[in-house]
């Protein structure tokens, strides 16, 4: 697993297999980010189920101004933290222990918005239409910003709230969704 491109590429990033984290694999790391390319500079990043970082990672090596990581493991959260120290992202990097739903709703008192969001919740352990609902109403996402969810194939997502799917890709077991807030239910 490493960075793909931009100031760190080609850096390895520690993945501690034995805590039984699923990272973003490179080759939909790289379709992902090649699709939201233009979105990157100057971008704040949100980063859920953080796990390794990789993604708001790659995103900061991109040129992304900022990324908060979300993870609730411990063992997560210490190797977020080696990671952003081996590559020297400690400036624009934040890391916080908490499940998902409690930072939500912290950043949503807060009144912090970010332009792109990464979710990469454990297969088959997460509601998936309700942590997109959430997000939606919890005003975390700018106007203009994407929601991008990676989830297995076999999970369905019917998000009853504002936010739309306006992209999906499938990369063998693994779906890349990209929402956007609508307008209009």
């Amino acid at each position: 697993m490493r960075i793909i491109s931009g100031l760190a590429k080609g850096s390895r990033l520690q993945n501690e297999s034995q805590y039984r984290i699923r990272p973003t694999a490179d080759r939909v790391k790289e379709s992902l980010f090649s699709i939201i390319y233009d979105r990157i500079p100057d971008a704040l990043t949100l980063d859920l189920f953080a796990g390794t970082g990789a993604l708001g990672l790659e995103a900061i090596s991109r040129g992304a101004a900022s990324s908060l990581f979300i993870d609730r493991s411990r063992a997560a959260v210490q190797i977020i933290k080696t990671n952003i120290a081996s590559l020297k992202f400690d400036e624009q990097c934040a890391v916080w222990k908490s499940d998902v739903r409690t930072a939500i709703h912290k950043l949503s008192k807060r009144n912090s918005q970010f332009d792109l969001i990464f979710a990469d919740p454990p297969y088959q352990r997460v509601l998936l239409a309700e942590l997109v609902d959430r997000i939606a109403d919890s005003n975390v996402l700018k106007k203009d910003g994407l929601l991008i969810l990676e989830k297995s194939v076999r999970q369905d997502v019917q998000p009853n709230g504002r936010m739309r799917c306006i992209r999906e890709n499938r990369f063998g077991d693994t779906n890349v969704q990209f929402y956007r807030i609508s307008e209009t239910r």
